[in-house]
């Protein structure tokens, strides 16, 4: 008898049957492994942690997760599921360079139709930045990295992402960021990959008064096609007086997408304002009006839409919302409830 990570109390069959499943999985270099985890003779990690701090400033640990495993059984103590998952963890801190390092492994054993299915998992994530570089910059940049493989479903994604953010004089942020991803979900027979790189700006004016924000993103994306997409939008939002507050938006877009041998370059803008009106901690008011123009679908047009809030209590909230796509791209009406259960 063993108990589950819930609580509940399950009969195991044999080691020769889950010896016996696991071999039909062609799981063969942790057959072993993997029935002495579930049978409770394996706990391969010990957990615990280290630290050391010497002369050169620098301090590491080792966070070593303990071997788990969870199980589920029949009525008639048929394996239903198991799994395990196990993992360890790397850290070093140096006045030059900060580093993690994160890796896990899981595995899964179910049982489907009486047909016995299971997949292996490994999980990777990692950091790295520098306190005296961003000091020395007056910013804050980092690099950051993560991967997930599957065996059984022959899938995988890896990515890459270096970040960096840096104030402006006290009244504006600057954050720029770059991305590269490689990705193969279980149903694809390619992998496709991604690249995208993006700057933003935002801040406030007039005391506080006038915020703003801006961003440039340019992407491409490589599988059975291509597409490239270049976007700029630009947001802002004027407090009027103590309830009342302007707001304006814009997007443009250009996409180019290469079918081979056709190719095919779109663009698409939209421009928009709106009021947003609150008398009191019980009611607001939005309004809002935008223009929307796509090459690709020929379509120029305006669209209106508005909300209505009301909060009689502080646990309870009545919404009622206009739209000119507010149903699946049709007019219509929404009306909905909020009720907080929490009373804390």
């Amino acid at each position: 008898m063993y108990s589950s990570p819930s609580g509940q109390v399950s009969t195991l069959p044999e080691g020769r049957q889950l010896k016996k499943k696991l071999k039909d999985l062609k799981i063969v270099k942790f057959r072993h492994f993997f029935t002495a985890a579930l049978c409770g003779h394996a706990q391969f990690f010990p957990g615990g942690s280290m630290a050391a701090d010497g002369d050169s400033l620098i301090s590491y640990s080792l966070d070593a997760r303990p071997f788990a495993s969870y199980f589920e059984s029949t009525e008639d103590s048929q394996l239903n599921a198991a799994g395990f998952d196990s993992g360890v963890g790397l850290q070093l801190r140096h006045e030059l360079v900060d580093f993690s390092l994160d890796y896990n492994l899981k595995g899964m054993l179910s049982n489907v139709n009486n047909s016995a299915e299971g997949d292996m998992a490994q999980l990777i994530n990692g950091s790295l930045r520098s306190a005296l570089i961003n000091d020395l910059l007056g910013a804050n940049a980092a690099i950051t990295t993560s991967s997930r493989m599957l065996v059984e479903n022959n899938s995988f994604s890896y990515t890459i992402q270096p970040a960096v953010s840096k104030s402006l004089y006290d009244f504006a942020e600057l954050n720029m960021r770059y991305s590269y991803l490689v990705d193969k979900p279980p149903s694809a027979e390619l992998a496709s990959q991604r690249r995208e790189y993006s700057l933003g700006l935002n801040g406030d004016l007039v005391g506080g008064r006038l915020t703003w924000q801006g961003s440039y993103l340019d992407s491409s994306s490589y599988s059975i096609f291509s597409e490239d997409v270049a976007r700029v939008e630009l947001r802002s939002q004027y407090r009027l007086g103590p309830e009342l507050h302007l707001e304006l938006s814009g997007t443009m877009a250009d996409k180019s997408l290469d079918l081979e041998p056709e190719k095919k370059q779109f663009n698409e803008a939209s421009y928009g304002a709106g009021l947003l009106w609150s008398p009191n901690e019980r009611y607001s008011v939005n309004l809002r009006l935008d223009r929307a123009e796509n090459d690709q679908f020929y379509q120029k047009e305006y669209i209106s839409s508005g909300t209505l809030n009301w909060h009689p209590e502080h646990d309870l909230q009545f919404s009622v919302g206009y739209g000119d796509r507010l149903l699946e791209g049709q007019r219509g009406l929404m009306f909905s409830t909020k009720i907080h259960l929490d009373d804390s």
